[in-house]
């Protein structure tokens, strides 16, 4: 019903009549402007600078400061690590400080006594670093628990790590 009242509507009508016969024409007709009937301004532009005796001419003299040296600009500068997208600096010194204390079993399920940073508790295969504890480096989980061996092994980075339970260790 749309279709319709599109096609009867005079606006339509008298639009598509214009475009159609704005597009032909004769294509030998030249386009020509014809510039002889354009007057000349009747001011005449004067192009020469006049000297004011009244301006001073000021003479500005420009002092730059030289640029600072390599090395004085190396040293203010921090350097970071060799992969910036990497979780943590180095996996093996945040992994020293984790110190395994024991081995405790519970309802058939092993859990490793470890401290870290002052942190002091039970962790077992299902915890993840900063996830759901405290008591290991940011990403670092356990993927197991041998408490008949005396280690547990800890995969951080793409890398795996086995700590061994020290006979000596309070």
């Amino acid at each position: 019903m749309n279709q319709k009242k599109f096609h009867n509507n005079p606006i339509f009508i008298i639009s598509f009549l214009f475009l159609l016969s704005s597009c032909g024409g004769n294509k030998n007709e030249n386009f020509e402007i014809d510039v002889s009937n354009i007057k000349k301004p009747l001011k005449d532009l004067n192009t020469k600078e006049t000297n004011n005796p009244k301006e001073e001419i000021l003479s500005i003299n420009y002092e730059l400061k030289p640029l600072k040296k390599k090395g004085e600009i190396l040293t203010g500068v921090k350097f970071g690590r060799k992969d910036p997208f990497a979780l943590s600096s180095d996996s093996s010194i945040t992994l020293s400080k984790l110190k395994l204390k024991g081995f405790i079993t519970i309802s058939g399920e092993n859990y490793a006594m470890v401290s870290y940073l002052d942190n002091e508790g039970p962790v077992s295969t299902e915890s993840i670093g900063g996830v759901n504890t405290n008591l290991l480096p940011e990403g670092a989980l356990i993927s197991e628990i041998k408490a008949n061996d005396g280690y547990i092994k800890i995969s951080h980075q793409s890398e795996l790590f086995i700590i061994f339970l020290k006979k000596n260790d309070t």
